[in-house]
């Protein structure tokens, strides 16, 4: 008789002055998964923010997970990885009120 065991690991980080939750749970199983190409699409939201914030927010979830989809309503943007072994959100909402433009994240959603 053959036992697994998976262990998974919760993490949720609240930014409340940036008005960003990250929430990652990661299983301590290591699986392959496929690369998945960019299809073409007609894209039905603009989103504006910093180059920076981009970067930083690709690179993290890279990390995680080659696949990261990007997901939009009125009032937010959500980067998502998943596979079989992990799985983590960065979700950032409307933020268009700051003055400081590294901090500002305008979505616009067309139908």
């Amino acid at each position: 008789m053959q036992v697994i065991v998976i262990f998974f690991i919760f993490l949720t980080c609240l930014f409340l002055e940036h008005k960003k939750v990250s929430e990652f749970n990661l299983s301590l199983i290591t699986i392959d998964s496929e690369h998945l190409g960019i299809p073409d699409t007609n894209y039905s939201s603009i989103i504006t923010l910093s180059s920076n914030e981009f970067t930083r927010i690709c690179k993290e979830l890279f990390a995680l997970s080659e696949t990261v989809i990007i997901e939009t309503t009125a009032n937010h943007v959500k980067f998502i990885v998943s596979s079989e072994v992990i799985g983590g959100s960065i979700k950032l909402e409307n933020n268009e009120s700051t003055d400081d433009k590294e901090e500002k994240n305008f979505i616009k959603v067309i139908k």
